[in-house]
């Protein structure tokens, strides 16, 4: 199943992780299960493997981001 399968189901949603010194630029694809509150998937471009360090970016930094405010809208 695809990315927009899934968001029309509304069991997942799609970020756009842009680095902030290059906006213009795609850094990561986020796919995050909203059931699981984790994330998915993560590629970088061409959907390339992320380096160890935008894994841990990904997973101490923005997940626990993602999860708060996901919170507050849901609350």
């Amino acid at each position: 199943m695809g990315y927009d399968q899934k968001f029309v189901r509304e069991e997942s949603l799609i970020f756009f992780i842009r680095n902030k010194d290059n906006p213009t630029t795609p850094f990561i694809t986020v796919e995050y299960s909203l059931k699981k509150h984790k994330v998915i998937q993560c590629y970088g471009n061409h959907n390339s493997r992320p380096t160890a360090e935008v894994l841990e970016f990904v997973n101490k930094k923005w997940l626990p981001y993602a999860n708060r405010k996901l919170r507050n809208l849901v609350a």
